[in-house]
């Protein structure tokens, strides 16, 4: 596969990009991340992490929760404009390991959350987009969620010239920057809205996204769209648990307080 190449030079993308960025016009930054997308080739493929995922919620007690719906993603009427959800239109956020879901939700040394996991049903099959991963091949030599993947981006960056090269990878370095940035929710997630849907929507069937973190460096989150979690993910346990020691770099020393691996039809969690 060739990639296809922006007609801009480094300069004038770096500009065009930064004028995304500061623009405040939601139909503007639609046409001009629009634009962007039409030169850049959506990685998507077949998620088959074996690990499983993670979502986290905090509570208020060692109680925890007492139905796995609680946990899940919110009902359409209290849905607020998320990272990657537009009002009323609520997705499922979790994390590929227990610490970045816990840096996400902000744990602190004494709290109490409630952590389920989840494994991806592969005969099934959940179809996600990567962004982030060219950049991450560019800078360690492989990728984070498939050695295959990281293989083929390999191959592909190896042949370019210099400036095709250069084009390739900031072009997912500015998406994956715009998707994970901290300040996102000052201007109501605008950019990260507009964005996430533009993906979402470019490539039939895909169900999910995976993009960075937001908190922690190196790590990465996945978005799942509502319909697709009862179909492609399986609750396989749920644990409260107590932070007795967040240390910086997303390392938490935690303890199970109690943990349960049934559910009752209705989703009541029958605890252990």
């Amino acid at each position: 596969m060739k990639p296809k190449t922006n007609p801009l030079e480094m300069n004038k993308l770096q500009e065009y990009t930064r004028s995304v960025i500061e623009e405040t016009n939601a139909s503007v930054i639609k046409e001009k991340l629009s634009w962007l997308l039409s030169f850049y080739d959506v990685i998507n493929y077949k998620l088959c992490y074996e690990f499983g995922i993670w979502r986290a919620v905090k509570c208020d007690s060692p109680d925890g929760f007492e139905n796995v719906k609680d946990l899940s993603f919110p009902p359409k009427e209290s849905t607020k404009a998320g990272r990657l959800n537009e009002p009323k239109e609520p997705v499922f956020y979790a994390a590929f390991i227990i610490h970045t879901a816990l840096e996400e939700v902000g744990a602190k040394e004494g709290d109490y959350v409630h952590v389920s996991f989840y494994k991806i049903d592969n005969n099934t099959g959940l179809r996600g987009c990567v962004v982030g991963e060219i950049l991450r091949v560019h800078r360690s030599g492989r990728a984070m969620l498939s050695d295959k993947l990281g293989e083929s981006l390999n191959r592909i960056l190896t042949p370019m010239s210099k400036y095709e090269g250069m084009k390739y990878i900031f072009m997912d370095a500015f998406l994956a920057s715009m998707l994970s940035n901290e300040n996102a929710s000052k201007n109501d997630y605008l950019h990260t809205r507009i964005l996430g849907k533009l993906l979402m929507n470019s490539v039939k069937d895909i169900d999910a996204m995976v993009y960075p973190s937001i908190t922690l460096e190196g790590a990465v989150n996945v978005a799942i769209k509502t319909k697709a979690v009862s179909s492609t993910l399986t609750l396989n346990g749920n644990s409260v648990i107590k932070i007795n020691k967040r240390y910086d770099h997303g390392i938490f020393d935690f303890s199970i307080v109690k943990h349960s691996n049934k559910k009752n039809s209705d989703g009541t969690i029958v605890w252990g």
